[in-house]
């Protein structure tokens, strides 16, 4: 599932940093 791995290269950047492109890939995904 691609959604997984973006959760998981995304998912800690998210966390230091929101970047607008990691926010709409991460929330579909939820």
């Amino acid at each position: 599932m691609a959604w997984n791995i973006a959760m998981t290269i995304l998912g800690y950047q998210r966390e230091e940093e929101p970047m607008p492109g990691a926010l709409p890939v991460l929330q579909p995904a939820e």
